[in-house]
């Protein structure tokens, strides 16, 4: 069942894997973790331990059937005892220090195609606040200012 849902999601991570799905009222929450036991250190090379794990909660809005889907990412914080370096487990469908999945500014820029989407109406559907949504907006779509005419013709009016 955990490869269909990792088929269903596409999350585009090979080393990421679904361990449960659970539905609480109106989210559904699927865990996630690394298929990989163990991490190299990315400075020396020598083989790093474990400092213990955390779950993340990330917002992953695909499923558009008035459930709000969460992807609980098992994030490692790993020790390197050669070097002395600090990492933590990486996963290619969401950055460092981000909530929401790569998918999601993609989906903003999508709902706001329709004219008559206002910023609060795709942050509804999308599970973001309505700042997010236009931030993401002026990120891609750049918008230019009209320049000013030479003459400007005033009438007053009493």
């Amino acid at each position: 069942m955990e490869n269909y849902i990792s088929d269903l999601l596409d999350l585009g991570d090979p080393s990421a894997k679904v361990t449960d799905v659970i539905t609480d009222n109106d989210t559904k929450f699927v865990f996630i973790e690394k298929k990989d036991r163990f991490m190299t250190c990315p400075f020396c090379g020598s083989r790093m331990k474990s400092k213990g794990k955390r779950i993340k909660q990330i917002n992953h809005p695909v499923l558009q059937d008035g459930f709000k889907m969460i992807l609980a990412v098992s994030v490692r914080k790993w020790h390197c005892d050669s070097c002395g370096a600090y990492d933590h487990d990486h996963f290619s469908f969401v950055e460092d220090r981000k909530r929401n999945t790569s998918l999601v500014p993609l989906m903003v820029l999508d709902k706001l195609k329709d004219l008559n989407t206002t910023a609060r109406k795709a942050a509804a559907d999308l599970n973001v606040s309505d700042t997010y949504v236009i931030e993401t907006f002026m990120q891609y779509v750049s918008l230019p200012r009209l320049p000013f005419p030479d003459i400007i013709s005033v009438d007053e009016v009493h």
